[in-house]
């Protein structure tokens, strides 16, 4: 019936033939297969070139998260992959393969209920506009109650606080002392929950994270610093409305980002948005199952 429809108009196409026609878009077939099946079954998949305009299309009415988001907040989650396209076990000089590298990244919105009733990213980003002179000084507690930041407000305008910088870097340097009781507090935590490592929870997440997937940014890794710094670079870029931008990693490109935020503070930390790298498996096991199917890579490598 799907070959029937689209045999009596150019113009119709059946729910079932688009589904498919995304379905094998998405697993990236072959386009020599694809060509095949489209020659002898029009009804089946349609052409590559209409799915590829669809998708695009179709980006522009994905629907939002369904949970309340933090404003002014964004994650992005980075890695690299390399694989080897065409290698054969005997190269000859028409054809002896490349390697392909490229890093791939993703966004997530943030959930509201991640942070304190009382955080306010845009206060924080006030710090980041050039400061009126003189100023006063005060105290005043913001995100956390049981903290006390330096507050700046100008003297033409004492009524409007602002956030000090400093004071809110404080939070993520690392002889904090709540940072350090944290990870003392987790690292006793996991001992002694290291016998029930591999029991599966009982309890189902009450949300699901609403992704975003970048193009790949190709010939670019994690094994140079200009490589990362690249990276970062493009993916504040991404996040050029937000405030605070949390970047997650290996060890490997966090220690990087780490090293380029200590050489140019002024530039990730007084600047929009704010870069706070998170190192954790979570990040990192996303883009083992991301890399084991190369999702949005286009073009696909298998193509040639």
């Amino acid at each position: 019936m799907s070959c029937l429809a689209r045999t009596q108009s150019q113009k119709k196409i059946t729910l079932l033939c688009a589904r498919l026609s995304l379905a094998m878009y998405r697993a990236q077939l072959p386009r020599d297969t694809w060509q095949m099946f489209h020659a002898l079954a029009p009804g089946l998949l349609a052409s590559y070139n209409w799915t590829e305009d669809f998708q695009q299309f179709a980006m522009d009415f994905r629907p939002n998260a369904n949970y309340d988001t933090l404003p002014g907040v964004g994650a992005c989650m980075f890695d690299n992959y390399t694989r080897r396209v065409n290698y054969k076990s005997k190269a000859t000089t028409e054809s002896s393969g490349y390697r392909l590298d490229m890093t791939n990244s993703c966004s997530m919105a943030v959930p509201r209920h991640c942070a304190n009733a009382q955080f306010d990213a845009m206060a924080v980003g006030k710090c980041l506009l050039p400061c009126p002179t003189p100023v006063l000084h005060a105290c005043i507690p913001l995100a956390f109650p049981e903290r006390i930041f330096i507050v700046n407000c100008a003297a033409d305008n004492p009524l409007v606080p602002r956030i000090s910088m400093a004071g809110f870097i404080s939070l993520f340097l690392r002889n904090n002392q709540r940072i350090i009781a944290n990870q003392n507090a987790r690292f006793a935590r996991y001992l002694r929950n290291a016998q029930d490592m591999h029991n599966r929870p009982t309890t189902r997440p009450t949300w699901k994270a609403h992704m975003t997937y970048h193009p790949p940014m190709f010939g670019l890794l994690q094994c140079k610093y200009d490589h990362v710094e690249e990276e970062l670079q493009r993916m504040r870029n991404f996040h050029k409305r937000d405030q605070i931008v949390f970047i997650g990693g290996d060890g490997l490109s966090i220690m990087r980002v780490n090293a380029l935020i200590s050489q140019d503070p002024v530039k990730y930390l007084e600047s929009k948005p704010v870069v706070v790298p998170v190192q954790g498996e979570s990040p990192h096991g996303i883009f083992h199952i991301l890399h084991s199917c190369l999702l949005y890579t286009s073009p696909s490598p298998r193509d040639s």
